[in-house]
């Protein structure tokens, strides 16, 4: 006989419960109960799923989905079992199965089938293709393509609707949806955009309170953590709050900031190009950084179809401001000049400031209306311009890093987000797909990222070359100035 089943859904899971939208996502902390609320969400809809009038069959069939096996096995399907694995039996291994086959009091048959999936064991989306299902359930979908969920909706259509009324009603599926959960996807993440962007009409997403609440202390100049009382399931972690305080005494800020206080967080598909980046140490707030009209403002840019520009000076002792990004997609270059690099270059903080385009050297394709290359184009709209003094990838990549190996060295206004979302993930190596390890390609992904950080590439570039430069004229005329006699040649 069955043991009875207690579970006290938290204010947030019975959100999810409650809600009626097709995609229904939860985020939250590690130890949020996140797991157990989507586990428990999908054992709820095979009981109210309708029977048939004739039948009386409950009649359901989910896929869980998660990146890989190890993971699928140890913490999914472990936690499925634990909660409901006794009412039905686990067989199979490509794909794992759970059936359950039984009466109801109250006189109806449950009739349901679950199958579980590793995207690392060979799982893509034709699989997905071949099948009817009632509900799609996402494990840890931030760690998930894009294409999954664009394909579920599609096979949202188990049961198969009758078209013939059967007691005066018909006979279908009383619920269809696709459920996930994660913690905080990353900020340059396709899922960041579905959710905060561009979210679809009938998408909800519900999160959890963070499990600490973060101070800044002047006095000691650190932050403090204390216990959040909206958080929730801490009842059933061991040592409730305890449980987080010794979780971040040995983790990053930036790991605290994503899994404990549940905010958006960096891109951990592929390596990120700049993995010294902190948003801590090299964000400030755009209000406090300002352009010096003592200084010219060098403009690094990438041309094409999907041009991109950042703005950024010299500060002190050779540091680098970077004080503004200009981004668009899919513009002709003359549009991107005219409607968004000219208006911003107008803005009153740039007011008798001095500006220095430098460009990728590739740039010298003309445009096929006006016949100008890119190089031409900026400098007809009044904009002195340069080529970059190489558009290798490697010296670019390390031009960035020179700044940001050196404390203080750089500094990023937080109104760059683009820019800020790359170095937090989005501009990154991708991992390459059945390869044995974490392989990865040479070169880093082209995406909306990658535009920007061409463009902050070239300018660090400059900056370089120009120290360089003046450090050589420097030497040469403390050469000059000393006594014939004490010259010293290499």
């Amino acid at each position: 006989m069955s043991d009875p089943l207690v579970y006290s859904a938290t204010p947030t899971g019975a959100a999810l419960h409650n809600s009626t939208a097709l995609e229904r996502w939860l985020i939250g902390p590690v130890g949020s109960g996140k797991t157990t609320a989507m586990i428990m969400d999908m054992f709820m809809r095979m009981l109210h799923q309708t029977p048939h009038p004739r039948t009386k069959k409950r009649q359901t069939r989910f896929v869980v989905i998660r990146e890989s096996y190890p993971q699928l096995v140890s913490t999914t399907i472990k936690s499925f079992m634990e909660w409901v694995g006794q009412y039905g039996k686990l067989s199979g291994q490509s794909p794992i199965k759970w059936a359950w086959n039984a009466q109801l009091p109250d006189g109806t048959f449950i009739e349901t089938e679950i199958l579980f999936y590793a995207m690392s064991e060979g799982f893509d989306t034709s699989k997905l293709r071949s099948l009817e299902v009632t509900g799609v359930y996402l494990s840890e979908f931030a760690e998930l393509a894009r294409e999954i969920v664009d394909v579920a909706a599609t096979r949202l259509r188990y049961p198969k609707t009758h078209t013939k009324l059967v007691d005066g009603y018909d006979h279908g599926p009383s619920w269809l949806g696709i459920v996930g959960e994660s913690n905080a996807p990353p900020e340059a993440s396709h899922w960041y955009e579905r959710f905060e962007i561009n979210r679809p009409a009938n998408c909800a997403v519900f999160k959890y309170p963070p499990a600490l609440i973060r101070e800044f202390n002047e006095a000691t100049d650190k932050y403090e953590y204390t216990d959040n009382p909206e958080a929730e399931n801490i009842a059933h972690l061991p040592g409730g709050f305890a449980y987080y305080h010794n979780m971040i005494a040995s983790m990053s800020d930036e790991a605290i900031d994503n899994l404990v206080l549940n905010n958006y967080g960096r891109d951990l598909s592929g390596r990120p190009v700049y993995p010294r980046f902190s948003r801590v140490k090299h964000v400030v707030d755009a209000d406090t950084l300002l352009p010096n009209v003592n200084y010219p403002v060098i403009i690094g840019l990438d041309p094409g179809l999907n041009a991109a520009a950042i703005l950024g000076q010299m500060g002190n002792l050779g540091s680098l401001n970077v004080l503004d990004e200009v981004v668009t997609e899919g513009l002709t270059f003359e549009t991107f000049i005219d409607e968004h690099l000219i208006p911003m270059l107008k803005q009153r903080k740039y007011v008798n400031c001095k500006f220095q385009a430098v460009i990728d050297p590739a740039a010298i394709a003309r445009n096929a209306m006006n016949e100008l290359t890119s190089h031409e184009m900026l400098r007809k709209k009044g904009i002195p311009t340069k080529f970059a003094v190489t558009n290798k990838l490697q010296p670019r990549i390390k031009a960035v890093e020179h700044f940001l190996q050196r404390d203080g060295m750089l500094r990023v206004s937080s109104g760059c987000t683009v820019l800020i979302g790359g170095f937090e993930g989005g501009y990154r190596y991708q991992r390459v797909r059945g390869a044995a390890g974490r392989v990865y390609k040479p070169e880093p992904e082209k995406n909306r990222f990658s535009h920007p950080h061409d463009g902050l590439q070239y300018m660090c570039l400059e900056y370089i070359a120009e120290t360089s430069l003046q450090g050589a004229r420097d030497r040469e005329r403390a050469m000059r100035q000393q006594p014939s006699g004490s010259r010293r040649f290499a």
